[in-house]
């Protein structure tokens, strides 16, 4: 009992002083001393291996609540300095002094509220401060002043509201300024001469006025905020934009903007004029953009990548995707698309994903797909489609996968569908209108061509889990001639035409009033062959004009159901 006590006494004051000196080695290639679960500074052990503290000091996970003035005179050595993790609440004036080495002070994840001036004056070598994760809710518009070659300053994750003007006139070479996840409301960029990336996701901030004209950064992240207007003319030289997740209702002077990567999805834009100045990556996502203008990239020859999915869109006017010749992927999903122009693809030679799920498409025009020579993945469900005209796809050879599940297809036909096409692996074709009969020749054809199948369906009718019907459509009993021919005739639609339509009719009347006029029964009883001619001549033209309405609906119905005439030959056969 009296071993097990002093065990334990021993290991808690080791891990209390637990200090580590670590070499060199291929994933640090420089000397650290690790510091855990220590008070204060002084409780470091003092021996000749640990006092060479000669690159990087890691303070973490400790108990620090307070920074003293020369708090690291022991340490004057170090250039990297790590006091990440801990409860520090207040650094005195002068406790970085002796740091004239420094490159490197990481002070995040702890308890801070205010940077003072002159906290940092003395680290003239300081090319990486990081206060992330703390509590600052105030920063003195001098706090960083002296450190001129200050390259990333870090403070997201805090309580700031406002940046002052001019508070970093003195960063002539800062590259990096994050302030992420503050409830910024007021930002000033004055001072900013070199900066590459500005960071001001997830902030208060509801407008953007800063005029960065003279920047060419590579990142400005405004997303998560509460934007409402954007206007790209204030910084026209960001590679990067991103802006998703505001409440961007406009944006303008769109053509002045001279990026290859801009996120503005979940947002509430309607309309957008202007045009994509040579974008390669766009998203557009969960907007309510109604239309696709022509003029929206006519001058995006180098765009590869557009998401326009969960939109409005009802229309895509045929040239909006004209010289796009180098696109790869395109989403079109879920949006109230109901028909798509045949040329509306026509220049997409390099596109390799498509989706158009979640439309309300009924009808895929013939040679739609003609020039989607590489298109890999093909997405077609969730519409409307009735039929899937096979023949269309013969010009993509490419295609690896296509899904058309929770469509009206009744019919596919395999060996057209594959014509050309080796590269053929996966077919989603649940939830249609499937014959089992029918499904049964399918899946057996898709099968022996090693063809995944996804099948979903536990309940109900359905083959391998793809939900389909064993019930036989009666094509006469569907069909309008029934309509016009079914068993109480006098209900007829054929019936109440003559009853009712055709009495209505000139033609009719003129039978009629001819029938009961005096003048024509005296001229026929007085052998007036002229007159007689006449009748007869109407009366072969009424006896035929019944006989081609007749003939029209009999055409009709035949029609309609060559389909299933040439269904039922191709199986015989």
């Amino acid at each position: 009992m009296v071993f097990t006590v002093i065990f334990i006494f021993l290991l808690t004051t080791a891990q209390s002083l637990a200090c580590q000196l670590f070499d060199p080695d291929e994933s640090r290639p420089y000397s650290t001393t690790v510091c855990t679960n220590i008070s204060s500074l002084s409780d470091i052990p003092v021996s000749s291996k640990l006092e060479n503290f000669e690159e990087y000091l890691e303070i973490t996970q400790s108990t620090i609540s307070t920074i003293p003035r020369f708090a690291f005179t022991r340490f004057s050595t170090i250039d990297k300095l790590f006091m990440t993790q801990n409860h520090i609440k207040e650094i005195s004036p002068g406790a970085f002094n002796p740091l004239l080495n420094l490159k490197e002070l990481h002070l995040d994840l702890n308890e801070l509220t205010e940077i003072s001036e002159g906290l940092f004056n003395s680290l003239k070598s300081l090319v990486i401060l990081n206060l992330a994760n703390n509590k600052i809710n105030k920063v003195d518009a001098k706090a960083f002043i002296g450190l001129e070659v200050l390259t990333e300053i870090n403070l997201e994750n805090n309580e700031i509201k406002e940046i002052e003007k001019h508070m970093f006139d003195s960063q002539k070479q800062l590259q990096l300024l994050d302030l992420s996840g503050n409830p910024l409301e007021q930002f000033s960029g004055e001072g900013l001469s070199s900066l590459s990336a500005l960071i001001l996701a997830e902030t208060a901030l509801t407008s953007f006025e800063e005029d960065l004209k003279h920047l060419k950064m590579e990142i400005l992240n405004l997303s998560s905020s509460s934007l409402e207007t954007v206007d790209f003319s204030r910084f026209p030289k960001v590679e990067k934009v991103y802006l998703s997740n505001n409440k961007i209702v406009s944006i303008s002077n769109l053509e002045s903007l001279d990026s290859s990567y801009i996120t503005l999805d979940n947002n509430q834009i309607a309309t957008i004029t202007g045009t994509f100045n040579d974008v390669s990556f766009v998203t557009l996502n969960h907007n309510r953009l109604e239309a696709v203008p022509n003029t929206l990239f006519n001058d995006s020859a180098s765009v590869r990548f557009i998401d326009l999915s969960s939109n409005l869109i009802a229309t895509i006017e045929k040239d909006a995707f004209r010289n796009l010749s180098v696109l790869q992927i395109l989403h079109l999903e879920h949006n109230n698309i109901t028909e798509i122009h045949p040329k509306l693809f026509v220049d997409l030679f390099e596109l390799k994903y498509l989706d158009l799920s979640y439309n309300n498409i009924q009808y895929l025009q013939f040679g739609i797909f003609n020039n989607l020579l590489q298109l890999k993945v093909l997405n077609i469900s969730d519409n409307k489609l009735k039929s899937l005209h096979e023949n269309g796809f013969l010009a993509v050879i490419s295609l690896e996968e296509i899904l058309f599940h929770n469509n009206q297809i009744e019919y596919l036909d395999v060996k057209t569908l594959f014509q050309y096409k080796g590269q053929l692996k996966k077919i989603s074709l649940n939830n249609n209108a499937w014959d089992c009969e029918d499904l049964a020749e399918t899946f057996t054809a898709l099968i022996n061509r090693s063809v995944v199948l996804d099948g979903l369906s536990e309940e109900g009718e359905n083959f391998h889990g793809i939900a389909c019907s064993s019930k036989k459509e009666n094509f006469w009993e569907q069909s309008e001639m029934s309509k016009f021919f079914n068993d109480d005739f006098k209900n007829s639609k054929f019936f109440q035409y003559f009853e009712k339509d055709y009495k209505s009719t000139g033609f009719f009347k003129l039978l009629h009033d001819y029938k009961n006029s005096d003048t024509r029964t005296e001229k026929l009883v007085s052998g007036d062959v002229s007159v007689a001619g006449s009748t007869n001549t109407i009366l072969v033209f009424s006896c035929c004009l019944q006989v081609m309405i007749v003939f029209l609906l009999l055409l009709k119905f035949f029609i309609k159901n060559r389909r299933y005439d040439a269904r039922s030959n191709e199986r015989n056969i």
